[in-house]
């Protein structure tokens, strides 16, 4: 095989794979197959569309990192941005019940909530903390939105982000864990709601070929019909305000790997009118 062939396998090959995971296999190709053969092509003296390739190479790596580069910049952007005005409403929900919070950058951000009575046993603890506490989360959401939305044209790459929760009235198990100085759920009963959490941003409208999540929008993954007439009455109260849009779905979810029989409720984001802070129920 000659090397125009051998290239036109490889390209072939990197159409049927997922991009992410190929992405360390192209990095030494590029470095083993092709960096080698430029000399053969370019002179020193010579302007040409390689010369402006090498002039791009990672100084570090050896590598053409700009549009990788790029993303990364924005990921971190937007991150810092998701996660400054996560913290900041956070406070306002240690004021209506303390609980334990972390959260957690990756290529977005990931939260967990953990509120209960044995969490601040010498305070009275009732389902309305619950609620409020989610009244205030579907707020958070809402504003770290409309933050990115404004910062969204002085990132380096336009991208998208999209909302997503899971609520459930199931109680969990957690333990402090002392090497790691961080409360996590303890048992198989309860660590498989992780494990829900981590399938549910690739999972699919039922029946179609469409993400449950979507940009512009805040998902609800539930289970309990308890937690669609709950989760209503907070959205139709975020409607009246004009921080979200009058079009309500309710969804199934496609059956993921060993889970079944999801709901989701979906709504527009109104990003024409700032919520600036968090406000409670009765108000």
């Amino acid at each position: 095989m000659d090397y125009s062939d051998d290239l036109t396998d490889f390209l072939q090959r990197i159409d049927n794979v997922d991009k992410i995971y190929f992405e360390s296999e192209l990095f030494d190709y590029i470095t083993l197959h092709v960096h080698p053969e430029i000399p053969k092509y370019v002179k020193d003296d010579e302007k040409s569309i390689i010369e402006e390739y090498l002039k791009k190479l990672d100084s570090t790596t050896g590598l053409f990192y700009v549009e990788r580069k790029k993303f990364d910049q924005t990921i971190v952007m937007t991150n810092s941005l998701l996660s400054n005005k996560l913290d900041t409403f956070q406070k306002d929900a240690q004021d209506v019940f303390p609980h334990y919070y972390e959260r957690f950058k990756t290529d977005g951000i990931d939260y967990n909530l953990y509120v209960g009575r044995s969490i601040a046993p010498f305070k009275k603890f009732s389902y309305q903390n619950i609620r409020e506490i989610r009244y205030w989360q579907l707020q958070a959401m809402i504003s770290m939105e409309q933050s990115y939305k404004e910062i969204q044209k002085k990132t380096p790459l336009k991208v998208e982000v999209a909302s997503l929760v899971f609520a459930t009235n199931t109680t969990l198990d957690i333990l402090f864990k002392l090497d790691e100085k961080r409360f996590d759920v303890n048992g198989y009963n309860n660590a498989k709601y992780e494990i829900i959490k981590k399938r549910l941003s690739k999972a699919f409208v039922k029946g179609t070929n469409e993400r449950i999540n979507l940009p512009h929008k805040i998902c609800i993954i539930y289970t309990e019909d308890i937690l669609k007439e709950e989760y209503t009455n907070y959205i139709n109260l975020l409607i009246d305000k004009k921080f979200l849009k009058k079009d309500i779905e309710y969804l199934e979810i496609d059956d993921l790997q060993g889970i079944s029989g999801l709901l989701a409720i979906r709504v527009s984001i109104n990003y024409k009118n700032k919520l600036e802070k968090y406000t409670k129920i009765e108000e």
